[in-house]
């Protein structure tokens, strides 16, 4: 198990030489979520820093696996992951979202590289007029409390 959730877990699972990333929902109120969540995600697909995912059946869906771990767990994070995860931020916003609303460390993938992935959108929001400001304020608060509880080097 690679991590779990209010609403499912995420495993990881072999297939045809590869590892991948498993996540499934607990139940039918929850599939709904993943079912956005995965559009969300197939909407930002191609970004750096974004997984590629597929659907499997109502409950589940497969993404890439990355190596590292979640960014709860390192401190020393050099300044350089920040400006990616910036980069990623600005670049879900351009496809016309913004980062979810739940967004936390644990969401944040360091890898190998000292590169940052984002894994979780279940209550990432469409930028719309109305909200666009307060969502694009939320970022910045996220990312500047991830900067000073986890900068310098993994």
């Amino acid at each position: 198990e690679i991590g779990e959730g209010t609403f499912g877990k995420v495993i990881k699972v072999g297939m045809k030489g590869k590892e991948y990333a498993l996540k499934i929902s607990r139940g039918l109120e929850e599939d709904k979520l993943f079912d956005y969540e995965f559009e969300v995600q197939k909407a930002l697909e191609g970004i750096h820093g974004i997984l590629e995912a597929a659907k499997l059946y109502g409950n589940a869906f497969l993404m890439q696996y990355i190596p590292g771990k979640d960014l709860s767990l390192c401190s020393d994070i050099p300044e350089e992951f920040f400006t990616d995860l910036s980069n990623i931020f600005r670049a879900i916003h351009k496809r016309g979202y913004s980062i979810p609303t739940d967004m936390n460390s644990r969401n944040i993938i360091v890898d190998e590289n000292n590169k940052a992935w984002v894994v979780d959108f279940m209550f990432a929001d469409k930028l719309t007029v109305d909200n666009y400001e307060d969502l694009m304020s939320y970022a910045n608060e996220r990312l500047e409390t991830m900067r000073k509880t986890h900068g310098r080097k993994c």
